[in-house]
């Protein structure tokens, strides 16, 4: 894998920065793109493709995300009151994994959905481990704080135990990152994440509570004048697409119970969904189910805007604006 890796490790690290800079520039400042050295930024290394880290306590962390993110009080609020928490603290309780599976917003509202649940089950004295899956850009990318930029992989490291950063396989990176390449890749790192969510028989392993955007695109809007499927006249105007899951995500997604989830922060409020039944997805049919109900919570929460699921991959839509 090694070799073939690094054969391409121009062109995909070259994709990988040019995503960061449409998250960077929807993400209102919060985030930077970090310029290309490997010296002083060394997890841009097309190898290392998790993050070991060593959280620090809750509270501490919490206070660290309100510096960054001043939302982030409202979800922390929100969260501890969504009555699904509790399903989520016995599943992590009874030894089993936990995983909030969630739509594919920013990468700031994923990771801060995971932290503020996170915080409030630590307060609760359940043993647990929480683990993030993210986007290999994620080592092109820094936060304003502090008076300097701190690399994003360094604040996951300090927030949670582990993080397991992919490469997308979606249309912005199809053709341009060679296929044999990013399968070796992912492979290795959804390896990684497999290793540490079995639960085998009689092991002292404590549980992990994983956060996990399913869809491998942003959600994006639909491009109305593309669409040609048999309701475009009925579609609203503003119809959003939630991109495909892949079916890969069997691997390691059976490791655990999932919770359809989905987050919206605003400067002054949080809205935090979550599906109450959870679902151990083992097929592609669990697949669908999962997506049937987090297209269910979206709608329900916004009800001026009509979500829909791309099950086939191949929507029109309309690109990121910066």
């Amino acid at each position: 894998m090694i070799e073939l890796v690094q054969e391409q490790a121009e062109g995909v690290l070259t994709q990988l920065r040019e995503i960061a800079q449409i998250h960077a520039d929807g993400s209102n400042g919060l985030l930077v793109v970090l310029e290309d050295n490997i010296e002083k930024y060394p997890g841009q290394d097309i190898l290392k493709g998790t993050v070991t880290g060593e959280p620090l306590p809750a509270l501490e962390v919490n206070q660290l995300a309100k510096s960054i993110d001043n939302r982030y009080d409202a979800l922390y609020e929100a969260t501890g009151e969504a009555p699904e928490l509790e399903a989520i603290i016995e599943t992590l309780k009874s030894g089993q994994n936990a995983i909030l599976a969630t739509d594919h917003s920013e990468l700031l509202d994923i990771a801060e959905q995971l932290l503020a649940m996170s915080g409030h089950i630590r307060q609760r004295g359940v043993e647990f481990k929480t683990g993030l899956i993210a986007s290999k850009m994620i080592d092109f990318l820094g936060t304003p704080m502090m008076g300097g930029i701190v690399p994003t992989r360094d604040i996951l490291s300090i927030g949670f135990d582990r993080a397991y950063l992919t490469i997308p396989n979606t249309i912005s990176t199809k053709g341009r990152i060679g296929r044999t390449a990013m399968e070796r890749y992912n492979g290795a790192v959804v390896n990684a994440l497999e290793s540490d969510m079995n639960r085998r028989p009689r092991s002292n392993r404590v549980p992990m509570l994983l956060g996990v955007a399913m869809p491998g695109t942003i959600n994006k809007q639909l491009d109305t004048a593309k669409y040609r499927g048999s309701l475009a006249k009925e579609l609203p105007e503003k119809t959003i697409v939630v991109g495909q899951v892949s079916y890969g995500v069997i691997n390691f997604m059976k490791h655990g119970l999932a919770y359809a989830t989905t987050t919206k922060m605003t400067a002054t409020e949080a809205d935090v969904r979550i599906d109450p039944i959870h679902i151990n997805i083992r097929t592609p049919e669990d697949v669908e189910r999962y997506a049937a109900k987090l297209i269910r919570l979206l709608n329900a929460r916004d009800t001026d805007v009509n979500y829909i699921y791309d099950r086939s991959g191949n929507l029109p839509v309309l690109a990121p604006t910066r």
